[in-house]
């Protein structure tokens, strides 16, 4: 079915398959309105607001806002958000007012303690702006933190681009930890940002995507991520149930529960600092060598352990299961960028995408089975039907 661009915009969305909804848990949401196949294209936009990088800038507010930056204790990409909303026309800007989803009344959410360091950067770029931004004039201080809730929650990437933007539509689809249902990608040489539908989705089903990136398919829990730049906590089962994602404690230096003999779960030793505080076995950097009997090692105590003990230690308690779904996950990442991308580039290579997955699988810090390179390998040569156009 053909689809029609809306008046006035450069949008083009199928609203014979989508609507536009109001609930009090996510606001407004786009909505299916019948049974959507994988790999259909939902809907194509033009950024409503580009932000350019740093780099991009007259020289000398490239200089103002790196010392400025070093002033308020933060990076230069929240003062470059909200030049680029100060200097966009009217029209722009009302509609960054009135579209987007912000900051809620955080200090009242939270005590005064806990306020997440996103608001609070916020607050000290909003209120240096209005001081020292002639452009700010006519703009009050609530206007100017109202739009760096915008840019902090609603900010798309522009694929390999540097800079970041926003959607007007993009910007109504909800998150969801490991099985969003459908994922986007910047199209270059359209200028466009497109969402596709990642699996199929049924009828009356809230569209979703990853906040945390396609990544973040395979990464441990999102909760606390979510909570720090998003400013809500993700209460999916990945994130409030066990961390499937975890690494396997080491034999040598982490304590057995005297009940069942087994390794302490990652998830009761610290969960606020559970990457300082517990150790884990992580791939030998030699480990590829077939003549090497050690070919894991703790990262704390630096035992080192044989394929044959490991294995032995992930059956012992649920971690093979773990590993099982973690391979899952990294399917489900492959097949997102084999949907928007083709596997091969023009000289025949793997995607450097894909080449990127099968380093971040080498890095890792969890039992990887080898079945996941297969896994890769399989995905990389198999056609898709559905799969966009480079």
């Amino acid at each position: 079915m053909e689809t029609a661009p809306e008046q006035g915009t450069r949008l083009t969305i199928r609203w014979d398959l989508l609507e536009l909804v109001e609930t009090a848990e996510l606001g407004r949401h786009l909505l299916s309105r019948d049974t959507i196949p994988r790999g259909t294209s939902l809907f194509t936009e033009a950024p409503l607001l580009v932000v350019r990088p740093i780099e991009e800038l007259p020289e000398d507010k490239q200089l103002l806002f790196e010392q400025t930056a070093e002033l308020l204790d933060c990076t230069t990409a929240p003062l470059v958000d909200l030049y680029a909303y100060i200097t966009a026309s009217e029209e722009v800007r009302h509609q960054v007012l009135q579209e987007f989803c912000t900051f809620g009344d955080v200090r009242v959410q939270y005590a005064e303690e806990d306020i997440p360091n996103i608001f609070l950067v916020a607050e000290r770029v909003a209120a240096w702006f209005a001081q020292n931004m002639p452009e700010c004039q006519d703009m009050n201080l609530g206007e100017l933190l109202h739009a760096q809730g915008v840019f902090a929650l609603n900010s798309h990437n522009l694929g390999e681009r540097p800079g970041s933007c926003l959607y007007v539509t993009g910007s109504k689809l909800s998150h969801a930890c490991i099985r969003p249902n459908a994922v986007y990608h910047f199209k270059p040489a359209e200028g466009l940002g497109e969402h596709r539908a990642l699996v199929d989705i049924p009828a009356q089903t809230a569209l979703t995507s990853d906040y945390m990136g396609f990544l973040g398919v395979c990464s441990r829990r999102t909760a606390v991520p979510t909570q720090a730049t998003k400013l809500f906590q993700c209460r999916c089962e990945a994130c409030s149930g066990a961390d499937r994602m975890r690494a396997l404690p080491c034999p040598s230096c982490v304590p057995r529960d005297l009940s069942t003999g087994l390794l302490v779960d990652s998830q009761l030793v610290d969960e606020a600092n559970l990457w300082k505080s517990h150790p884990f076995i992580t791939p030998d950097s030699g480990g590829d060598e077939p003549t090497r009997s050690v070919i894991w090692r703790c990262n704390t105590c630096e035992a080192g352990f044989t394929n044959q003990e490991v294995h032995a230690e992930c059956r012992r308690s649920d971690t093979w299961q773990s590993l099982f779904l973690w391979e899952r996950r990294f399917e489900l990442i492959v097949h997102q960028l084999l949907e928007l991308h083709p596997s091969v580039d023009s000289e025949g290579k793997l995607h450097p995408r894909l080449r990127g997955l099968m380093q971040r699988i080498e890095d890792f810090a969890l039992v990887r089975p080898l079945a996941l390179v297969l896994h890769l390998d399989i995905f990389a040569a198999r056609p898709s039907e559905n799969r966009a156009a480079p």
